[in-house]
């Protein structure tokens, strides 16, 4: 187990794990990536650049497949989605999701999406954990904690301020909802 899986899991719902984004898909496109989701959660609406976002209707991608089966030449506004996965993956990256609309775009489309942070671990170029660098100090206090329960098989003075640090950073996320 470790300290970053006990801050994200840790029953609370944290703000920053289901964000709102805004992809585009371009003028003649059919599908467009969606960014380090790991699920998209209720409706996606899309707009033509005007402030007036339009759910549109969700579907699976064998039924788009069946919709460009039946008239594969049409474009137009993006009237029905399927959340699909992708195949390709790398050494750094794992399985993204995309959006593959019905019919192709004609135009440039902003779709928004609420979905699912997929959680990753700190790197170079990354080196803050998700949620923003306020809870480093939680993510430490909470690394201690856990080398204090695995090497001294004891809850001691660092379990003790790590919940005291997560109830801080949960009150301080819950200020932002």
């Amino acid at each position: 187990e470790s300290a970053l899986r006990r801050f994200y899991h840790c029953g609370y719902e944290w703000s920053w794990m289901r964000p709102t984004v805004t992809v585009t898909i371009r003028d003649g496109e059919r599908s467009v990536l969606l960014p380090d989701l790991s699920g998209v959660e209720g409706r996606i609406l899309v707009s033509n650049g005007s402030s007036c976002f339009l759910p549109m209707q969700i579907r699976n991608q064998y039924k788009v497949d069946e919709l460009y089966s039946m008239s594969p030449d049409t474009t137009g506004t993006p009237l029905y989605a399927a959340v699909r996965s992708t195949t390709n993956t790398s050494a750094n990256r794992g399985q993204r999701l995309e959006i593959y609309v019905y019919p192709e775009a004609n135009d440039d489309y902003e779709f928004k999406v609420q979905g699912y942070v997929n959680l990753q671990m700190p790197d170079d170029e990354h080196p803050y954990p998700y949620g923003g660098s306020e809870h480093t100090e939680t993510i430490l206090c909470l690394c201690y904690a856990l080398a204090e329960e695995k090497i001294l098989n004891m809850l001691g003075i660092y379990s003790a301020k790590a919940e005291q640090m997560m109830s801080h950073s949960r009150d301080m996320d819950s200020r932002k909802k």
